[in-house]
């Protein structure tokens, strides 16, 4: 009852359920994990099976190959009964509409960090005013951020979590910095009062950005070497599977910091409201970092109260089956007293 497919896997165990020894027909076989037979899902009888394969090998009937066969299961299932589907389906369509966006997106911010380097020496007075150096680089981290839908495409494993994890954090860290640092060089030279203008190069403000960005790359770094995230499978409502990167407390770890990193960017914000910048550019970057903050303020909290909600339900059900079951104890207690008491005699 040990069938091969060519390429020698095996497909089919067998079993004697009597317990009395091996016999000759005196077993049923069952398809292996991974493996299913639509004529036969509970197993084959042995004997009729025996019976089918001298058939066969008589070249007398090819029942054996049409009845006693088991199918792989589809993708995804580790047992079957069917060649029903186990992983949900992948709307491919608004998939690659959202690759096709995000990469046009990536390559036209890249475009523009190329022509703003280019021209980094124009003596514009737009040019001059905006540092072409951190524009540049503002346009580099929007571009690692556009390659996060990239990096899950076409399907989801370790790598495309690590990859994901990187393009979003790392871009955030570099767009954000190059912002902020411009709005804190408006800030202090705001605050100054004296008759002494200062004046923040943009290699002093780089100087200051490299710290920031290297703990940053170290906090990944680390992240990705001793606990890089995997693709953990969910079920859905139909009971199909799909994977989905997991969460756990690098996570969150990082999510605090970067709202903490945002709420000092809206104190900086703040704090030059009423500076006057040409162009306006201050007041520009201040409504950038009032909407991101407000953005992800709320993604952290939405997802601070599911998974509240998700340890919730969890709870109520565990405290639901052993109420269920005191119930039930209770019921039969109760039972068993009312049945058996009366039926105690009385000592005099």
């Amino acid at each position: 009852c040990d069938h091969r497919f060519y390429g020698g896997g095996r497909s089919k165990g067998s079993y004697n359920g009597n317990g009395e020894g091996w016999r000759r027909g005196d077993y049923q076989c069952l398809c292996k994990p991974g493996f299913y037979s639509s004529r036969h899902p509970f197993g084959f009888n042995g004997s009729v099976m025996e019976v089918a394969y001298q058939e066969y090998w008589n070249n007398e009937s090819t029942i054996y190959m049409d009845k006693f066969q088991c199918l792989k299961c589809a993708d995804g299932c580790g047992n079957c009964l069917g060649p029903a589907p186990c992983l949900a389906t992948y709307n491919w369509v608004f998939r690659i509409t959202l690759l096709s966006v995000s990469v046009l997106c990536a390559l036209f911010t890249i475009s523009l960090a190329f022509y703003m380097y280019r021209h980094r020496k124009v003596k514009v007075l737009v040019f001059k005013v905006a540092s072409p150096i951190f524009l540049t680089i503002t346009l580099l981290g929007c571009s690692f951020m556009y390659l996060e839908m990239a990096a899950i495409f076409p399907i989801l494993d370790t790598c495309s979590c690590i990859a994901t994890k990187w393009t979003r954090h790392m871009g955030f860290c570099i767009t954000y910095t190059s912002l902020l640092m411009k709005t804190w060089r408006v800030s202090l030279t705001y605050r100054v009062k004296s008759a002494h203008k200062v004046k923040l190069t943009d290699k002093q403000l780089l100087q200051w950005m490299v710290p920031i960005l290297l703990v940053m790359l170290i906090y990944l770094g680390t992240w990705t070497l001793s606990a890089p995230p995997t693709a953990e499978e969910i079920t859905d409502q139909y009971g199909l599977k799909f994977k989905q990167c997991s969460y756990n407390w690098w996570d969150h770890s990082l999510a605090i910091g970067e709202v903490l990193f945002l709420a000092w960017g809206i104190r900086v914000c703040y704090n030059v409201r009423h500076a006057e910048s040409m162009y306006n550019e201050a007041r520009l970057i201040s409504y950038a970092i009032y909407n991101i903050a407000l953005v992800n303020t709320t993604m952290v909290a939405f997802q601070i109260y599911l998974e509240f909600l998700i340890l919730l339900i969890q709870v109520w059900r565990v405290l639901r089956h052993e109420a269920n079951a005191i119930e039930g104890e209770g019921c039969c207690d109760t039972t068993y007293t009312c049945l058996i008491v009366p039926l105690v005699p009385l000592t005099p």
